[in-house]
């Protein structure tokens, strides 16, 4: 990680296009902030795309946009990320899950820094610096052909391979202290550290969502804490529900989520009942729907269209819900 840095400071200030290759919660997105904030460009746009979170028409017109009648629905001209982020840097997360059209639109890009709107002939003129991340293998999508090479060649001019957790484990512990620090002064709590056995258990834990997965348990458990060191029963129900996570088959589940919730709430619904005291059903469901609300805005990049094009619900009623959950406010 050291070393990863130390490429930070050399590279930022240039102009190169950076490819970030890791697992899911390894933090390409930070890396990619720490190498805008350190550039020539940290006082212009910062812009993050999730390619697999749009379809492809939708991706498509989110970054190049779309002239006024290109397709159905547009009805204006709308500008795309590319035009919004001139002189900025736009990081494009999960770059392998672009389609086979977008990626030729993105080699031009690369290439000439220019491009057409979705349905529109006039060639944009931009000044953009790319940053692009993927937690799949872009090398193996080249051999299976789903992912072009002069792309992947063009794309990694500047390349980083971010470790998984489990294999920088001398790690956890700071981040783990570095966590408590954070949401204890998130939620005025005086806690001071973690009890031996409590971080014994963290550091057997499999990790499967890396640093985004720790951080996530660390908040949750410095919710629960009562006192002011971080013990075992604060992490337990957590570390449990992941753990039964694992072995659910989401492609074996369908559209019918009630093996994923049931697996999911098996062991802390004890907890929540009692927590609850007889308005668990509102509390879940209500906790349930925020969580998809704000999980849709963050993919959609808090575009409210293409939140509710994602939730499949119409944008009044998405409207409602941002206003009920107190979400962007």
């Amino acid at each position: 990680m050291i070393e990863i840095w130390k490429m930070v400071g050399k590279i930022a200030d240039s102009d190169a296009t950076v490819l970030i290759q890791g697992e899911s919660g390894t933090g390409k997105e930070l890396l990619a902030r720490a190498i805008y904030d350190n550039s020539k460009r940290k006082n212009r746009s910062f812009l993050a795309i999730n390619c697999a979170a749009l379809p492809e028409n939708l991706l498509e017109s989110e970054l190049f946009g779309h002239e006024k009648g290109s397709f159905t629905d547009a009805h204006a001209r709308r500008i795309g990320k590319f035009e919004q982020c001139n002189g900025g840097t736009i990081f494009l997360d999960e770059i392998g899950e672009m389609s086979p059209a977008s990626q030729g639109k993105l080699l031009r890009v690369l290439e000439n820094q220019e491009f057409e709107r979705v349905g529109g002939n006039e060639t944009i003129k931009v000044d953009v610096r790319i940053i692009a991340a993927t937690n799949r293998s872009l090398l193996q999508a080249v051999k299976e052909k789903t992912f072009r090479l002069d792309l992947f060649y063009r794309l990694r001019v500047v390349s980083f391979f971010l470790p998984p957790l489990r294999e920088r484990s001398e790690d956890l512990p700071l981040l783990t202290e570095l966590f408590i620090r954070r949401f204890s002064r998130k939620y005025s709590k005086q806690i001071k550290g973690i009890a031996p056995k409590a971080m014994e258990n963290l550091s057997t834990h499999a990790w499967e969502g890396n640093i985004r997965e720790l951080k996530n348990v660390i908040n949750s458990a410095v919710v629960l804490c009562k006192g002011d060191l971080l013990i075992p029963d604060d992490f337990e129900s957590f570390l449990e529900a992941r753990a039964g996570f694992k072995e659910i088959d989401l492609d074996a589940a369908g559209d019918d989520y009630y093996q994923v919730f049931t697996c999911m709430l098996e062991p802390i619904f004890d907890g929540l009942c009692h927590k609850n005291k007889g308005s668990i059903y509102d509390n879940v469901n209500m906790g349930l729907e925020k969580a998809l609300i704000q999980m849709s805005m963050s993919k959609a990049n808090n575009n409210q269209v293409l939140a509710a094009k994602l939730l499949g619900i119409s944008r009044n009623t998405l409207r409602d819900r941002l206003e009920k959950y107190h979400i962007g406010s």
